[in-house]
């Protein structure tokens, strides 16, 4: 929880009971407070399409690196080590140059939809995806079809930290960082998936 975050040594501190209690009353309040409202009647609808974005990743750190972390004094460490020198090995499958990340677009009715992605996108991608479809009220949510690796946005590439650099070695289809290009391979597979929906609709 924010809470938690202290923004001048960018790091979190350990919860008390009673901010746990705290963040439990927030949650569950806006929880009510969105039940409480009037909400909006749509007229249905329903249409969908499912496609996928390419993610380009930086190549893996040489045998050498992978060698000095297999001698850390830290068990996880030596077991990320094992794992990438076995993906170097003669015959053995190299760390991939890409990935195909799963990406769907779900119209509600006209101007309503969600888009979801696979693995764990960052909150940042949903102002990215506003910019997108700007004539949408769009509902975005992440973990869809397998969940695997946290997703930035091409904007938080350069501030490296845990969810877009020492993340990476952690998943089998890491270690490389992704590489700029994001935003741009999101937005082509969206466009073309939101023509493909107004297609049918028109239909």
């Amino acid at each position: 929880p924010r809470i938690l975050s202290d923004f001048e040594k960018k790091t979190f501190r350990p919860a008390t009971p009673e901010e746990v209690q705290q963040v439990g009353e927030e949650i569950a309040g806006d929880v009510m407070s969105a039940l409480r409202s009037e909400g909006k009647v749509l007229s249905l609808q329903l249409a969908a399409q499912r496609g996928w974005f390419m993610a380009r990743q930086e190549p893996s750190p040489p045998r050498e690196y992978w060698e000095e972390m297999r001698a850390s004094e830290i068990h996880i460490n030596r077991v990320i080590a094992e794992y990438w020198l076995s993906r170097l090995e003669e015959n053995s499958i190299p760390p991939f140059p890409t990935q195909s990340i799963p990406l769907g677009l779900v119209q509600f009715a006209p101007h309503y939809a969600m888009v979801y992605l696979s693995w764990e996108p960052v909150a940042e991608w949903y102002d990215v995806l506003q910019k997108i479809l700007p004539q949408h009220h769009l509902v975005a949510c992440g973990y869809m079809h397998h969940s695997s690796r946290y997703i930035p946005t091409d904007e938080l590439l350069d501030e490296a930290g845990y969810e877009t650099k020492r993340c990476s070695p952690y998943y089998r289809n890491g270690p490389g960082s992704f590489l700029p290009g994001l935003n741009e391979a999101v937005e082509k597979s969206l466009r073309s998936m939101q023509a493909a929906i107004e297609s049918q609709t028109l239909q």
